[in-house]
Order: structure tokens, then sequence, then C-alpha cells
């Protein structure tokens, strides 16, 4: 998956048409808020790279475990799997346009074999 999906994934049914736990709709609500202010860092034409890396950090930092908190209680691994490649998509996106901005280049006179 290279481009994040523009929507976070909804909670799956609960398995015992049940409610999910306060925990898991809490933890379900910073995974979604802290995706789609990812997203919206990442669609904005004038944030810096600085601001993107820390977007992409509290993903894999913050978002990650949580998700990994969430996936002993769901017990539903497609949901898990969904939510995971949703995330790196987004942390790569993240990074990807941060290095765009920082105008990487390759110093002038360098050569690469096979180039």
């Amino acid at each position: 998956m290279d481009v994040p999906p523009e929507h976070f994934p909804p909670l799956p049914e609960h398995p015992e048409n049940d409610v999910w736990s306060a925990n898991t709709l809490e933890a379900h609500g910073i995974l979604l808020n802290s995706y789609n202010h990812g997203l919206r860092a990442l669609h904005a034409g004038d944030n810096d790279p600085h601001r993107l890396r820390i977007h992409s950090d509290r993903i894999l930092n913050r978002m990650l475990p949580i998700l990994e908190a969430l996936e002993a209680e769901l017990l539903n691994y497609t949901w898990v799997r969904e939510v995971a490649q949703a995330l790196a998509a987004l942390a790569v996106s993240l990074e990807r346009a941060a290095v765009v901005m920082d105008g990487v280049s390759v110093p002038f006179g360098l050569k690469f074999n096979n180039v």
C-alpha cells in the first residue's frame, strides 16, 4: 500500500453484538485522531519537514503500541492488519514528503556507477 487511505477504518462489529469497552473506544479515538492529523499535515502544502516527521514519529512510536494493545482486545486480525497497513502507509508518505521538502539532492560532481 503506497498511498494512505483517506478514511481510517472504523471499529469492527463486536463479535457478540455487544458494545466495545470504554478503553477500546478511547484507543480507537486516539488512533483516529492521530491518523487524521497526520493525513491533514500530509495534504497541507505549507508544512515543514520537521512537522511531518513529528507526525510520522508519533504514528510509529505511539500509535502502533496502542494498536498492539487493541489487538488482544478485539481479536480481529483482519481489522488490525488493515489499520497497521494504513498507519504504515501514512508514516512512509509523511517521511517521503519530508525528504522532498528537505530538497535532498546529489552533490555536484558525485558520480554513480551504471548511471
